[in-house]
């Protein structure tokens, strides 16, 4: 959704105040910690930790100068004085993050530090434009935070230390947003793309495709495990379980802002009345965003309870993909995009290539578990009995 400068005649109402109610209650909510209480880390536990909160500490305490400069000016070209009311609470909530993990980590012996080259990258990207990619940006570092979390858990159990985990976040992040966005720029029409080369950058107003995100996280893979020497399929599981919060989180927004939407209905389904929406206004429409976050729901589920069963490493990952595949193969039969080839969407043959292209490593990935649970044994030379030796 495009923010773009229209006078609006009631100030603090609707969104923004909304907004400031709920970073208002956040505040109240998160008053009082038991500091009293608070588990020593033994030493071990530290070190695992130390650097990977110290880049989050770091991140939350901006002082947000930027960003609300560039707020303060969309307001008053808006007229909503609201719009800035929420911003300022969303930068006091991040300060007083930065300040409970800053308490944290001075009880637990962890030094706080001034400057990180991630800390760095992040402000000059988001310094680099306006206010929309600035926001675009801050929702995205939230959003990798839940999955980077919940993969935490099985990355530890696997091997994988907490600083390799966010060194492969960050890489993930980057390369998924750009493969999601190139993709997205290939099936949908690319010449517009090609005279217009500014417009592929603009993620802000939509359009990520998730199969070119699922590409662009392989090879995120592949270059961190060829980089921190992490063994890539137990990696890849890893990023298996991380990418279907990641994409229970996205089907979120997409249900907001309506930039996933199915054929009309005859007076059920969602409704989008917002004039900014990305979906078509004011006609009912099939919920095929909330059937994608139900669907990503099902297959985290199913993915953390079959993690210890699954074996060999790799195959966690391999399951992912096929039945992601094959729900994205049947639930664009409900979705209104363009028909492509036999009747088939772009994401249908995308889907069938895909489970193509996975049969054959799952047949690897078998064939290499079997080899290793019965290798051949080499026939040993029988001895010569004492009646065969010469003499």
């Amino acid at each position: 959704m495009s923010l773009q400068p229209s006078p609006r005649p009631d100030g603090d109402a609707g969104e923004s105040a909304d907004w400031c109610e709920y970073f208002r209650s956040n505040s109240c909510a998160a008053s009082d910690f038991p500091w009293d209480d608070a588990y020593p880390l033994t030493p071990g536990e530290r070190s695992a930790i130390e650097k990977s909160i110290q880049q989050f500490q770091l991140g939350e305490g901006s002082d947000g100068k930027r960003l609300l400069g560039r707020g303060k000016a969309f307001a008053r070209a808006v007229g909503d004085a609201g719009f800035l009311t929420a911003l300022e609470h969303l930068v006091r909530e991040e300060q007083r993050h930065s300040g409970h993990l800053g308490r944290f980590m001075e009880r637990q012996g962890i030094p706080i530090v001034a400057h990180h080259w991630v800390d760095t990258v992040f402000r000059r990207l988001r310094g680099l434009a306006g206010l929309e990619l600035s926001l675009t940006v801050l929702v995205t570092a939230e959003l990798i935070a839940v999955p980077y979390y919940r993969a935490l858990r099985e990355a530890t159990r696997r091997g994988i230390s907490r600083d390799q985990l966010m060194n492969v976040a960050l890489v993930a992040a980057v390369l998924g947003i750009v493969g999601g966005r190139l993709y997205y720029v290939v099936q949908n029409n690319p010449s517009f793309y090609w005279h217009h080369p500014t417009e592929i950058i603009a993620v802000w107003q939509g359009g990520m495709a998730f199969f070119g995100a699922m590409a662009g996280g392989a090879v995120a893979v592949a270059i961190s495990s060829w980089r921190w020497h992490i063994p890539f399929w137990n990696l890849l599981d890893v990023g298996a379980i991380g990418m279907t919060i990641g994409q229970a989180f996205g089907r979120v927004g997409n249900i907001i802002n309506g930039d996933i939407v199915g054929y009309k209905t005859n007076g059920w389904g969602f409704e989008y009345t917002n004039p900014n929406t990305f979906g078509p206004p004011n006609v009912p429409v099939q919920p095929a965003s909330l059937y994608e976050l139900l669907i990503s729901l099902a297959l985290f589920v199913l993915l953390w309870n079959l993690r210890t069963r699954i074996h060999p490493a790799g195959m966690l990952a391999m399951i992912y993909i096929v039945l992601y595949s094959v729900s994205q193969f049947f639930i664009f039969f409900l979705r209104d995009n363009i028909v492509i080839l036999g009747g088939l969407k772009q994401a249908q043959v995308t889907s069938l290539v895909v489970i193509a292209l996975t049969l054959p490593v799952i047949a690897y990935l078998l064939r290499t578990e079997r080899q290793a649970d019965h290798p051949d044994v080499q026939p040993t030379e029988a001895r010569p009995t004492a009646e065969e030796v010469p003499g």
